[in-house]
């Protein structure tokens, strides 16, 4: 079926990191901190604690301040490293690095999600955990048919709220078999399809790191498994499934869409802004939600066409809650 020829819907919803944060969980600088706070104590793959981990973050944040607050920033840093340290670069390029720091950096690129994982389990875990504000997704529930909502975060926040109020949802994994089971998106009855593009806390291998995923929800907490989260010092834009299937949907929704309201999200990602982007010459409207969003399209640099861009300088809970974004979307359609 040829674009134009896609049925349209009304409404998708992109959330970021910032969708997250009234419900309890840290932005990029705060996790950035607790990334780092934990570094002194991280075992390396052997079981063994590795000092030069918080030596070889404190080297970069030196030479590279932005690094210091923004964890993929580091990560950028550590796959370079790795990049430099193979074949053919290393015959080519020469790191000046302290003694130990090369080899520290291979090694943390194997655990760094470890302090990511138990970050944000712990958050989930806290008395003022609240996600309940994102209940108001159901506000823009098609009458007949479903939601699509898109997320780049790994944690349950959005899960936990939905089925807090009974609302119907799927992430595309079956509940009876744990499975990746892609056609359950394609249910009629009214509900929100959950796109977690990156991965997610409660993903796990079933046969190490070559098996394929399968998801426990509600998860099992501490069990020993690592989740499967997408982030550096690899690309996150994976090859294999469940994500290749994601982003092809996120590509395809956003075809069909009239409006796309991004919730908390910097939008740093190629992969996720330039389909964005694109869209808006094409005749999406998109709604920018957060505290600090750019106020127009070719001013802040991403390219997205004026008059199809339009802001919510508003939190997350707020712009759900007050009813900004149901105004801003009457506005367009």
């Amino acid at each position: 079926m040829a674009a134009s020829e896609m049925p349209k819907c009304d409404i998708m919803f992109l959330l970021g990191a910032g969708a997250a944060m009234d419900a309890g969980f840290p932005d990029v600088a705060g996790l950035t901190r607790e990334i780092r706070r934990r570094l002194p104590e991280l075992e390396d793959e052997t079981g063994i604690v590795c000092p030069a981990f918080s030596e070889l973050f404190e080297f970069i944040a030196r030479h590279d301040p932005d690094s210091r607050d923004n964890y993929e920033r580091f990560f950028e840093w550590i796959a370079f490293i790795q990049k430099v340290n193979n074949h053919p670069f290393r015959e080519l390029a020469t790191l000046n690095l302290p003694q130990g720091l090369s080899e520290a950096a291979l090694k943390l690129a194997r655990v760094i999600a470890d302090p990511i994982r138990n970050t944000l389990s712990k958050c989930h875990q806290a008395l003022y955990y609240e996600p309940s504000y994102l209940t108001r997704l159901e506000d823009f529930l098609p009458k007949n048919g479903r939601l699509d909502v898109y997320t780049t975060n790994y944690d349950l926040s959005v899960e936990d709220a939905l089925s807090g109020q009974g609302i119907d949802f799927t992430t595309g994994f079956c509940r009876e078999t744990k499975e990746w089971f892609p056609s359950l998106f394609r249910a009629c009855q009214q509900g929100i399809n959950l796109h977690k593009m990156h991965g997610s806390l409660n993903w796990h291998h079933q046969n190490g790191e070559m098996g394929s995923l399968y998801e426990v929800y509600p998860p099992v907490w501490n069990q020993g498994s690592r989740s499967e989260l997408v982030l550096g010092p690899r690309l996150k834009l994976q090859h294999d499934e469940p994500f290749v299937t994601l982003y092809s949907k996120f590509h395809k929704t956003l075809r069909k869409s009239r409006v796309c309201v991004i919730i908390g999200c910097g939008l740093q990602d190629d992969h996720i802004r330039e389909p964005l982007k694109q869209a808006t010459w094409k005749g999406v409207h998109v709604i920018n939600v957060g505290p600090e969003v750019p106020p127009s399209g070719y001013e802040n640099g991403w390219g997205f066409k004026n008059g199809f861009y339009q802001t919510i300088q508003s939190k997350a809970k707020d712009a759900l809650l007050n009813g900004e974004i149901q105004e801003k979307f009457s506005s367009i359609i």
